[in-house]
């Protein structure tokens, strides 16, 4: 857990630095460094499993909220055959 809590604020603060994401309005560098901080010091609670081998494994994972979970229809969108395409937010 605390491999990966380091590895993930690493990789975001990085991902800041290179402007690939960008700080919500009003949040500046600084209190973006305290916040990974104070993140830093609490326990993470990280379940990491083994990655499929095959698509069917995630798609069998995802059709668990589809139905009346957070992914709704509203999400889905137009894919070629065979593949599965949905936004987030």
């Amino acid at each position: 857990m605390e491999m990966f809590r380091e590895r993930f604020l690493t990789a975001l603060g990085r991902a800041v630095t290179k402007g690939e994401v960008r700080l919500p309005p009003g949040q500046t560098r600084e209190t973006l460094e305290k916040r990974f901080a104070k993140l830093a010091t609490i326990k993470w609670n990280v379940h990491i499993r083994e990655r499929y081998a095959h698509g069917e494994g995630v798609a069998h994972y995802l059709a668990r909220y589809l139905r009346g979970g957070p992914i709704g229809n509203s999400r889905l969108l137009p894919a070629p055959a065979g593949k599965v395409s949905f936004k987030y937010y």
